[in-house]
């Protein structure tokens, strides 16, 4: 093959997956967007203050049970992870801490980067939609449809 030739399939493989990505974007917009719709003409505050807000998420397994905090402070957030074996009740807590945004369409995008101080390769992300509960608010999960209840 000739450089010339080389040359043009590099450009068309680049283009292509330029435009893959900027789809790709476009998609996650429309799906927040929906999302966003969705929750409109619910009861929500307008000024929601996720400071010093702490919801919970438990899963219960045939072997284990798994109890998941998230804790906004300030700007950052701490994310609680406790499982406990069912066999010997042994349990293993991690901490991870990071940063959240809150969106005007009432979506919090939570990235947990640090495990108990130190940094880890990838980092746990979530994308949390605003939702009324009774008389309060909860955060749904928009991958799994998983309810963080809050705590006090």
């Amino acid at each position: 093959m000739n450089y010339t030739k080389k040359l043009a399939l590099s450009a068309a493989v680049l283009v292509a997956f330029g435009l893959q990505t900027q789809l790709y974007a476009q998609r996650q917009q429309k799906l927040l967007n929906k999302i966003a719709a969705k929750n409109m003409g619910t009861n929500l505050p307008k000024n929601i203050n996720l400071n010093y807000k702490k919801f919970e998420l438990k899963n219960d397994f045939a072997d284990h049970t798994e109890q998941h905090e998230l804790v906004f402070i300030g700007k950052e957030i701490a994310y609680i992870e406790t499982i406990v074996d069912k066999a010997d009740n042994s349990s293993v807590k991690n901490v991870f801490s990071g940063d959240f945004v809150l969106t005007k369409n009432n979506i919090v995008s939570v990235r947990a980067n640090l495990l108990d101080g130190k940094k880890i390769n990838i980092p746990i992300t979530k994308t949390l939609l605003i939702i009324p509960y009774d008389q309060s608010i909860a955060l749904k999960d928009v991958n799994s449809a998983d309810i963080w209840h809050p705590t006090k």
